[in-house]
């Protein structure tokens, strides 16, 4: 069984995560992965589709289910919107939104994000569960 730094007994406390990934294989594999844990996963696939869904998200707050993303997981190169105009777009909304990069376009990436700070960035191809380690590590870090 996976063991986050963190972990707390993750089922007790899932996390809500919204996904920005053009290759539905690989968002699958995602949502199967942070699904087996015990959270919530949201899929998008592209930039525009992805930014709707949170704004939509967040306009739930003070409705009878508000949703609120505890991580967003970003691919860079998207159809419609990057993932650097994604994220920006997103810290726009939420300045204190934990912002996860899976991308194959880690240099490219780099540069586009120098005004940014607390984005973490792991490289295509990746293990899925040392992905799932690093956002509950990440998020449980946090409420620790």
């Amino acid at each position: 069984m996976l063991e986050s730094t963190y972990y707390i007994g993750v089922k007790d406390l899932p996390m809500n995560i919204l996904i920005a990934e053009d290759e539905k294989d690989v968002a699958e594999q995602y949502r199967m992965g942070f699904e087996d844990r015990g959270h919530k996963v949201k899929i998008t696939h592209n930039g525009v589709e992805c930014i709707n869904e949170y704004r939509r998200a967040r306009q739930s707050l003070g409705g009878k289910e508000p949703i609120i993303y505890d991580v967003v997981i970003i691919d860079h190169n998207m159809p419609l919107k990057n993932g650097a105009k994604l994220a920006e777009e997103i810290r726009q909304i939420n300045p204190e939104q934990i912002i996860v990069f899976a991308t194959a376009y880690g240099n490219n990436l780099i540069m586009d994000l120098q005004n940014f700070e607390d984005i973490d960035i792991v490289a295509k191809p990746l293990s899925i569960m040392n992905l799932i380690k690093m956002v509950e590590d990440r998020h449980y870090a946090i409420l620790a």
